[in-house]
């Protein structure tokens, strides 16, 4: 799941005016097909430099690609903050050589995935 940080009204949305809802935001994630190009940036009267997102990589486990194609909407949406949160108190969602007993998948949904410190070192290239 990921979430909204900063949450104010857009005068005008970012979305076609066919969308129907905010919440396809997954499927424009999911379908390579969606023309990007349709998006348009958010217009907000922010009092802050940093508009972003959480994604709750410590219960959910979000495939790099998903991530990737996450960091791509961002950008053409004009976020520039992405809060990447790999533990909780009941997971811990990075694999780490130097403690490998620290590993801890969540169980939430049968998920047994973690991120390696290449997937991280990926993303953080991208």
């Amino acid at each position: 799941r990921f979430d909204i940080l900063a949450r104010r009204h857009a005068p005008k949305p970012p979305f076609p005016p066919d969308f129907e809802s905010s919440s396809k935001v997954i499927d424009i994630l999911q379908d390579d097909t969606f023309d990007l190009s349709t998006l348009r940036p958010l217009q907000l009267d922010l009092q802050t430099d940093m508009l972003g997102i959480l994604v709750d990589a410590g219960r959910h486990y979000f495939p790099v690609k998903w991530l990737k194609r996450l960091m791509d909407v961002l950008a053409l949406l004009q976020y520039n903050l992405i809060h990447f949160r790999l533990t909780d108190d009941q997971a811990f969602a990075l694999r780490l050589e130097s403690q490998p007993n620290l590993t801890c998948p969540t169980h939430i949904y049968g998920n047994q995935r973690t991120y390696s410190k290449d997937d991280i070192r990926e993303l953080l290239a991208y």
